[in-house]
């Protein structure tokens, strides 16, 4: 028997659809109930695919991250309060079809009703593939920038050992070979 899924609007659900974030709507159970165009767009699915079916169904493989947001969720329902997730890599279909790493950022936040039940939890996911590799790329680059430090510090101890354990004096020039004063 398939879930029941509570009617929404037809003006909610148009609004929801076309806002520019990556959202769904979730009942308690984790049926999707309504997902916005940006989210089908980044996931690559099809509204009609992953309505009324459940979050876990529609992911394509079990790993750490899933069991992560398993938890995130379990604790939003639990506690009936927000939960924003770490940075983490999930594995995406791409257009092609096969897989590509990405990089995201979730909250999952809960609707309470008038009894302070959960009655849907909205799952925001935000797409930080690009700012992780801008991220890597600045570490990298304070990593080798730190190196050539030391780099710069070991030659200058080195040439002040040699000038202070000079007996004859050193005469510094140019490149135009005229001496500096």
């Amino acid at each position: 028997m398939p879930n029941k899924i509570p009617h929404l609007p037809p003006s909610f659900q148009m609004l929801f659809e076309s806002i520019p974030g990556l959202n769904l709507i979730l009942l308690p159970d984790l049926t999707i109930t309504t997902v916005s165009d940006a989210f089908a767009s980044a996931t690559t699915t099809q509204r009609e695919d992953i309505l009324g079916k459940k979050l876990f169904d529609i992911l394509p493989y079990s790993s750490n991250e899933v069991l992560a947001l398993r938890a995130s969720l379990d604790e939003v329902l639990k506690n009936k309060s927000a939960h924003t997730m770490p940075v983490y890599k999930y594995k995406m279909y791409r257009h092609d079809r096969t897989f590509e790493e990405r990089s995201w950022s979730l909250l999952n936040k809960p609707i309470l009703d008038t009894n302070n039940d959960v009655h849907y939890v909205i799952h925001h996911a935000e797409d930080v593939t690009e700012l992780m590799h801008i991220a890597q790329k600045e570490k990298q680059n304070h990593a080798l920038c730190e190196k050539r430090i030391q780099q710069l510090k070991g030659s200058e101890e080195k040439f002040g050992k040699i000038f202070r354990l000079s007996a004859a004096g050193i005469v510094l020039t140019g490149p135009d070979g005229k001496w500096n004063e």
